[in-house]
């Protein structure tokens, strides 16, 4: 007899071993078969009532199977959410839960969440504790701006999606927390920094090069000419103030009490220097050559 083929075939197949084992035969509700949705849950569900309608047909006599076919509706032949919520409702009781508890659909989660994050900020807010102020003040521009807020959302949705969100933030934490020179340069964070910062620096020479190109004086500007030393003194420079910029903030994010938040100041910081010291200056001189002609 073929029931279909693949996952469910076999499964089928196996829970209809389990209800006709001669030696020692189970009732379908003492089974509970999980799927992933619950049109899934529905195709199982009916596939072993054809199956044992299949079996009584040629066995009218077997009581068992009967039994089965009458339980069938009732078998836990479902979605694992669906079974946890057959569990609370039949227990609430021992939980103190209103039986009458709904599944929040994702809107009015999103809406909870929300008034949630508003309440510990208000609260936050009228505690005024510095570390709370300082965070406000890196991050908050202004009295309406959801910086802050979209920043926590952003965080919370990321941890929720590991197996121990707690663990998971701890780790973040850990990550940037530095002892030395050494330790700072062996993070994979500040690794990656290097490197991106290696891969742009041939075109930022590159710009500068083209941007100390003699050209024709005009109305009172005299030839660029930039001295290349000076240009690979300002390179060396910029690597320079680019790490103590990474370690300064990770030793920000230590003497906050290791607040997660602070983290994001380090990349904040280093980004925000890179392009002070690296990009705006060639804006400003490819800005003066085109003024130049």
């Amino acid at each position: 007899m073929c029931y279909g083929s693949g996952k469910t075939a076999v499964l089928v197949e196996r829970i209809i071993n389990l209800l006709t084992d001669e030696n020692n035969p189970v009732d379908i509700d003492n089974l509970l078969v999980v799927t992933f949705t619950k049109a899934a849950a529905s195709e199982m569900k009916e596939r072993v009532r054809n199956a044992l309608d299949d079996i009584i047909t040629n066995h009218p006599e077997n009581e068992h199977i009967q039994k089965q076919i009458n339980l069938i509706n009732t078998a836990q032949i479902t979605t694992i959410d669906s079974f946890c919520s057959f569990v609370v409702r039949e227990n609430f009781e021992k939980i103190d839960l209103d039986p009458d508890y709904k599944i929040g659909d994702e809107g009015e989660i999103e809406l909870l969440k929300a008034d949630v994050l508003e309440e510990i900020l208000t609260k936050r807010y009228e505690e005024a504790e510095p570390e709370f102020m300082r965070l406000i003040e890196q991050y908050k521009a202004s009295k309406a701006d959801d910086s802050v807020t979209n920043l926590i959302m952003e965080l919370y949705t990321a941890s929720e999606s590991h197996a121990n969100p707690e663990k998971w933030v701890k780790s973040c934490i850990d990550n940037y927390i530095v002892s030395d020179e050494e330790d700072l340069n062996s993070k994979s964070w500040m690794v990656k920094n290097i490197n991106d910062i290696k891969n742009i620096m041939p075109d930022i020479c590159k710009k500068l090069e083209n941007a100390r190109t003699p050209s024709v004086s005009f109305s009172g500007f005299s030839p660029m000419v930039f001295n290349s030393s000076v240009l690979a003194s300002e390179v060396s420079s910029a690597f320079a103030v680019s790490s103590v910029c990474a370690v300064v903030s990770a030793a920000i994010a230590v003497c906050a009490n290791n607040m997660l938040l602070p983290i994001i100041a380090v990349i904040n910081t280093v980004t925000s220097f890179l392009f002070m010291i690296l990009i705006s200056p060639v804006i400003s001189y490819l800005t003066l050559l085109v003024l130049t002609y």
